[in-house]
């Protein structure tokens, strides 16, 4: 039994859906990934920037700042700005700070926080 040529062609036609529906979907899932390990190398991008920041004392941050970062084979730009959203969180020993970390034109990360300064008058009694 063999089979005619309208059947062959029904079964590429069908063959050619399915295989168009799963490259979509491999496609889409490839560029939600590809965002996903993005974002997640900008996290890093800013904690770096973040554990930098920590080190010093906040009455010596200087508004904005920017820096360049590199991790998991992606650049980022860390822009950080202090006291811009909530001025009342802003003293000589505390600073808000915001972190915007751009891949190119488009902003990845952004994340708000606020320093202190830390005195230990343990042992001083």
């Amino acid at each position: 039994m063999g089979f005619t040529l309208i059947e062959l062609l029904v079964t590429l036609m069908i063959l050619g859906v399915v295989i168009g529906v799963i490259s979509t979907s491999l496609i889409a899932n490839t560029q939600m990934n590809s965002k996903t390990e993005a974002r997640s190398q900008a996290v890093v991008a800013a904690q770096r920037v973040l554990d930098d920041l920590r080190t010093r004392d906040p009455g010596s941050f200087v508004s904005p700042q920017t820096s360049t970062v590199s991790t998991g084979g992606r650049t980022f730009t860390v822009n950080v700005t202090f006291c811009t959203v909530t001025p009342n969180y802003c003293t000589e020993s505390a600073k808000q700070i915001r972190v915007d970390v751009l891949q190119g034109a488009d902003t990845v990360f952004t994340a708000q926080t606020v320093f202190t300064s830390l005195n230990s008058t343990l042992g001083t009694q």
